[in-house]
């Protein structure tokens, strides 16, 4: 019988005391993409931007953000100059274990965007570090934090419309159309698998609550792609209890675009879950659910309000955990099995076989019993 990936153990406090929770969390944030604008404009109240590290050319891509802070040319540079609790880290997947580590040796605390490492070895080896000196790492896992998918959590944890059977995932975008060949953004390894899907794989595990087994991928580049690695991908994937997901993905669609979040098909026994997420805010589809019993009418479900929303959510966590409160929900440890599922779908596109993510884990990193 396959068993799921084992995940490695984490801290989930902060290391010596607790930090005051009347104060707010000092960040600096390390390395370019596009991701630090967003990061960057945030008010969390909870969370205070000391500094950030990034070559002096790439402020141009944070042109009308208000109240920058200091840049530095290296966190070494940055902790010269100013307190820190802990780093946001943004930089490019190629030096992304580099500066997670190097904050971790620093004795901060991390979040980092996902995938947060390229190899099960690699992930193992940051855990182990991060837990040794009692720090927290957790990863930018945000498309979890919308209210559909929450919603449609809840509605397979109490099975109100019976087990899942089936769910089927279909995610288009047009990003690629606007880019020429060569651009930096059409360079990076899988651009779908490791931007996009990453995502759509941690809604899997949020949606069904249950660990991935199995995945079988295949990859392809349409003729048009201005992508130099595949812009296209399909997959299927096995999780604990029997449920299959489909999944289909694109960077360079012809047909309408789905939202960020995808569109999602829950086939259970008593009926149908159908949810979008992370949608166009201005025509107001941001996250939608409808629910359709056998037999009955489609019926819009109401969504749930949340407290902390995308980003919100994964800072409110993070903080929460370095105060000496609960395991954030996208902590490294919570994140496994949704980097072992990208990884392992990056595998099965290689290779042509099917990867059981168990014996991927444990073959790709030898001292795996040592890491946990």
């Amino acid at each position: 019988m396959r068993s799921a990936p084992q995940r490695p153990t984490t801290a989930t406090s902060a290391r010596g005391a607790a930090r005051d929770a009347s104060k707010p969390l000092r960040l600096v944030q390390v390395g370019g993409g596009d991701e630090r604008r967003e990061w960057l404009r945030q008010s969390h109240h909870d969370v205070h931007w000391v500094g950030r590290v990034a070559p002096e050319e790439s402020d141009a891509a944070l042109e009308g953000v208000a109240d920058l802070p200091p840049r530095f040319d290296s966190l070494e540079d940055a902790l010269a100059n100013v307190k820190a609790d802990g780093v946001l880290v943004t930089s490019e997947p190629s030096r992304r274990a580099t500066d997670v580590r190097e904050a971790l040796d620093a004795g901060l605390h991390v979040l980092v965007e996902k995938p947060f490492a390229r190899t099960i070895d690699e992930a193992h080896e940051l855990v182990h570090v991060a837990r040794a000196r009692t720090l927290i790492l957790a990863v930018n896992q945000y498309y979890r934090f919308a209210p559909a998918p929450r919603l449609a959590s809840r509605l397979v944890r109490d099975a109100s419309l019976g087990a899942v059977g089936a769910v089927h995932v279909t995610f288009r975008s047009d990003r690629g159309r606007s880019l020429a060949p060569g651009q930096e953004a059409t360079l990076a390894p899988h651009p779908l698998l490791f931007d996009m899907a990453a995502h759509h794989f941690d809604l899997m595990c949020l949606v069904l609550g249950r660990s991935p087994l199995e995945v079988a991928c295949r990859v392809w580049n349409p003729s048009w792609s201005p992508y130099l690695e595949a812009a296209n991908a399909s997959a299927s994937v096995l999780f604990e209890g029997g449920t299959v997901v489909t999944y289909e993905g694109t960077l360079v669609t012809s047909a309408p675009p789905t939202a960020l979040g995808g569109e999602w098909r829950l086939e259970c026994e008593f009926g149908e879950v159908y949810f979008t997420s992370r949608g166009d805010r201005s025509r107001g589809s941001a996250d939608r659910l409808i629910v359709r019993s056998i037999g009955g009418r489609a019926r819009i479900v109401p969504l749930p309000r949340l407290t902390h929303a995308d980003r919100a959510g994964v800072l409110a966590g993070f903080t929460n955990a370095v105060r000496g409160g609960a395991e954030a929900e996208t902590s490294a440890t919570n994140n496994f099995a949704s980097l072992a599922l990208c990884l392992g779908a990056a595998h099965s596109a290689a290779t042509g076989t099917s990867v059981v993510l168990s014996d991927f884990v444990g073959r790709t990193n030898p001292r795996n019993s040592e890491a946990r």
